[in-house]
């Protein structure tokens, strides 16, 4: 797992998110080592924290209901 911290600029964040949906065809985000969405392909998630990338950068996994969540979310797509 990447631990240094390192930075590009928005617009370049966004353009890779953009681009990514472009091929794979579902919302991308992208997202600090904070947990804080900085760009993504839903304008509203944007700003908002995404709990259970952070907890995989604290922790290495994700746990608890998010592990279920995602497990529901792989069974419909």
């Amino acid at each position: 797992m990447m631990k240094g911290n390192f930075q590009i600029s928005y617009s370049l964040d966004q353009m890779i998110v953009d681009a990514a949906k472009e091929v794979i065809g579902k919302d991308i985000d992208f997202i600090q080592l904070d947990g804080k969405i900085i760009a993504s392909t839903d304008p509203n998630r944007i700003g908002s924290f995404h709990e259970a990338a952070f907890q995989v950068q604290e922790k290495g996994s994700v746990g608890g209901s998010w592990k279920s969540r995602i497990q529901r979310y792989r069974k419909r797509h």
